[in-house]
C-alpha cells in the first residue's frame, strides 16, 4: 500500500524487473528520487532529537568559531541554495509531487545539519558521528543516481549512432 502511494507522487513505477534482469541494472527514477534521498534524511531526524538530548548532557567547553566552522556552514548554506533552486526549478516545470518533496526534504535536513554543528560547537564536540553517517549514506545514494544518469547518457548516445 505505501508502495502505491510512492508510485502515485512519482507518476511511474517504484520497482519493475529490468532493475534486476538485465544486462545494464538500473533503479527507476522513482525509487532514486524517493528511496535513496529519503532514507538518510528520515534517519538523521530520527536520530537527531536523541542526539541533541545527549549533547544537552554534555558538559565541556565550548569551541570558538574557526574556519573549519565557518568553511562547514558555508559549504550547507551552498548546499541549501542548490536545491532551493531545485525546488523552485521543479515547481516551475514538473507536476508530479515527489519532484517538489524531495527537494524540500533535503532542505529541511540540511537546515537541521547546520543547527548540529552549530550546537556541537556550543557543547564542544568537534566532530559528529551523525554527521557523518548522514553525509556519508547521501554520497552514496547520489553516486547510484549519478551511475544511472551517466548509464542512461551512454545508452542514448549509443542508440543514436545507430
Amino acid at each position: 500500500m505505501f508502495d502505491q502511494t510512492i508510485e502515485a507522487l512519482c507518476g511511474s513505477q517504484l520497482w519493475d524487473n529490468k532493475t534486476v534482469y538485465s544486462k545494464y541494472p538500473d533503479f527507476t527514477e522513482c525509487f532514486q528520487r524517493t528511496y535513496l534521498i529519503w532514507a538518510p534524511c528520515i534517519i538523521l531526524w530520527m536520530v537527531a532529537p536523541l542526539w541533541f538530548y545527549m549533547l544537552t548532557r554534555i558538559k565541556s567547553e565550548k569551541l570558538r568559531i574557526s574556519w573549519v566552522y565557518i568553511a562547514k556552514n558555508i559549504a550547507i548554506s551552498l548546499i541549501i541554495l542548490v536545491e532551493i533552486y531545485h525546488l523552485i526549478f521543479n515547481l516551475k516545470y514538473y507536476t508530479k509531487p515527489v519532484y517538489s518533496i524531495s527537494p524540500a526534504f533535503l532542505v529541511m535536513s540540511y537546515i537541521l545539519c547546520i543547527s548540529l554543528v552549530h550546537f556541537e560547537r556550543l557543547r564542544g564536540l568537534r566532530s559528529s558521528t551523525l554527521q557523518f553517517a548522514f553525509w556519508g549514506l547521501l554520497a552514496l545514494a547520489n553516486l547510484i543516481t549519478v551511475r544511472s544518469k551517466i548509464l542512461k547518457y551512454h545508452i542514448q548516445s549509443f542508440m543514436n549512432k545507430l
